[in-house]
């Protein structure tokens, strides 16, 4: 489990006899003694606590003031000002990865940072509320009786990416992102702090293309900075492509002693070491590059065995192990990922910047971008006219994304979504800020069951609430200037980074490798799948998944890859198999 794990139990009842398990429990109970002695917290690291003064609460994980200063200190003025606010305060003028927990007179307030970098989820107890970095060990904590939501498990079978409080172990709830949960005698109530529609107003009047490289290029220099400022010696995990090259460049410029590591997936798959090697050596840092190994995988196993949904994916664990084995090689104590950029950086490959322009500037500023559009994507100009105008006109909303098959009949019509605090968009949101709301919410928990979290400190600086505050602020339009996708970000680093990285427009990833894997678990596959609890509860299509998997012809890497999910997500079963109730 992660090193920056943690239990809160709160509540008059919760555990209140339970003697300290640490010297940070036993003194945050004696700094609660006088105003809330009903909280009890326990955490994996004693470094990452922020003790609040006159015992107004805590603050675990790293907290970062706007200028990315790390935050030792906080006046009692400063904390009340926190809690009177219901969290805002410290969510507006504060940034980082924590759970903060404050207290107020007759309640605590559980807030979860926007980038959402620490998990927390919480369920009831009979004495309280439990509140915890994971399943695992909020059910230890407080003794809580477990069983699966089978109609969560449909809709995790269902929905690609989806992400919403409700989680697929019942009676277990995640505190999302940029949320805070209200804990009083009368009830537990969550409100939402921080959104991305608050920071798009400026569209119609933006500052030029300059000024916002410029802007992009000192916040994720100071995010950098300030995230690896504890870091005796960080990993980038350099992919060759745009966005974990820019993190590696802003490494240097924070004049980090950092390491790199590319890890090289299937024959198949696209080879990224020139890039990433070429990255290397421009930023004057070490590299290495590692192979994945089939036999790394364990497709009976899921890393998310402690988390109240099946999040994790087999072959991450390939990834993990290669990271970690570069990490013991070269002697690095943290990992450094670009993890997120092509979302936080307006990678679109469809034509909303064209009609969020139309939106703000009119016809002429519509047809330029149009043009961008179809420079960038090869098509002519009258085809991507012709799309944007489709578009335009288009009146129902996308669905979620999902896929339904080799699910049985009665398991195929769509479980509808639990809402998320962020969707649907306010009404008059243009179309890209929109889409930018979805990939936000596609994107969280993407860390959360990696393995290597468990050996060092995972860090995602495109995905920190700085970043995507700034990144949101620059119109959609400006990413895709002269027909180059990321086009502010190649910007704001083009003189650090080598023209073949400014250059790139293909992409790489592991399809190859997913494929490889499954071609090696193929007779496991069908063993886990036909004999398991999925099938069981009369989710899949049995016959068909027997079909698929009897003979020896192989399936398509989108069949694969399908099929290894719903492995991934029978193996997630099996390991709360033996805790449930």
């Amino acid at each position: 489990m992660r090193r920056d794990g943690f239990v809160a139990l709160v509540g008059p009842n919760a555990l209140a006899e339970r003697a300290p398990t640490s010297d940070l429990e036993q003194r945050l109970r004696l700094s609660h003694t006088q105003q809330f002695p009903d909280l009890h917290f326990d955490g994996a690291r004693i470094g990452d606590a922020l003790l609040l003064p006159d015992g107004l609460g805590i603050v675990w994980g790293r907290l970062f003031d706007r200028s990315g200063n790390p935050v030792r200190t906080v006046s009692p003025d400063t904390a009340r000002d926190w809690i009177s606010s219901g969290g805002r305060d410290l969510v507006a003028t504060f940034w980082g990865s924590y759970i903060a927990l404050l207290v107020g007179e007759d309640h605590l307030l559980a807030i979860r940072d926007p980038s959402g970098a620490t998990p927390c989820y919480y369920a009831s107890t009979a004495g309280g509320v439990v509140l915890a970095s994971d399943a695992e060990r909020a059910r230890s904590a407080a003794a809580l009786p477990v069983a699966i939501d089978w109609t969560e498990i449909r809709s995790e079978l269902q929905h690609i990416g989806r992400r919403t409080a409700r989680t697929a172990l019942a009676g277990f709830s995640e505190l999302l992102p940029g949320t805070a949960l209200r804990i009083s005698e009368r009830e537990a109530r969550v409100a939402t702090l921080w959104s991305p529609y608050q920071f798009v107003g400026g569209w119609r009047a933006p500052s030029d293309f300059g000024d916002a490289a410029h802007k992009v290029r000192e916040v994720v220099a100071q995010t950098v900075r300030a995230l690896t400022s504890d870091c005796v010696r960080p990993l980038s995990e350099v992919s060759g492509g745009v966005d974990s090259s820019i993190v590696t460049a802003a490494l240097s410029l924070a004049g980090r002693n950092a390491r790199c590591v590319t890890v090289r997936g299937g024959d198949s798959d696209l080879d990224e070491r020139p890039y990433a090697k070429a990255v290397a050596v421009r930023c004057g840092f070490a590299w290495k590059q590692v192979v994945l190994d089939v036999d790394d995988v364990d497709i009976r196993r899921s890393d998310a065995f402690a988390l109240p949904r099946p999040s994790a994916r087999a072959f991450s664990q390939a990834v993990d192990e290669a990271s970690l084995l570069a990490a013991r090689e070269m002697g690095c104590d943290a990992f450094v990922s670009g993890g997120g950029g092509d979302n936080v950086f307006w990678y679109f490959q469809n034509v909303l910047p064209a009609l969020d322009r139309l939106r703000c500037q009119g016809v002429g500023g519509f047809l330029a971008t149009v043009h961008d559009l179809a420079w960038m994507s090869g098509v002519s100009r009258a085809e991507a006219l012709r799309l944007s105008i489709r578009r335009l006109f288009r009146r129902v909303p996308r669905p979620w994304p999902h896929d339904i098959s080799l699910l049985a009949p009665e398991a195929c019509s769509i479980e509808p979504m639990s809402l998320h605090p962020w969707l649907p968009a306010p009404s008059g949101t243009v179309p890209g800020v929109q889409a930018y709301a979805r990939l936000l919410v596609l994107m969280q928990g993407q860390y959360e069951a990696a393995r290597r979290a468990e050996a060092g400190t995972i860090l995602a600086p495109l995905l920190a609430q700085p970043v995507i505050e700034t990144c949101l602020a620059i119109p959609s339009w400006f990413w895709c200037r002269e027909g180059r996708n990321r086009a502010v970000a190649r910007a704001a680093f083009a003189d650090l980074l080598p023209s073949e990285i400014l250059a790139r427009r293909s992409k790489g990833g592991f399809d190859g490798f997913a494929y490889a894997v499954f071609l090696r678990n193929r007779v496991l596959v069908r063993e886990m799948l036909l004999d398991g609890a999925l099938a069981q509860q009369g989710l899949l299509d049995r016959p068909e998944v027997e079909r698929l998997l009897s003979g020896s012809a192989e399936e398509s890497n989108l069949l694969a890859n399908r099929l290894l999910r719903l492995v991934s997500i029978e193996a997630w079963l099996a390991s709360w198999s033996g805790r449930l109730g």
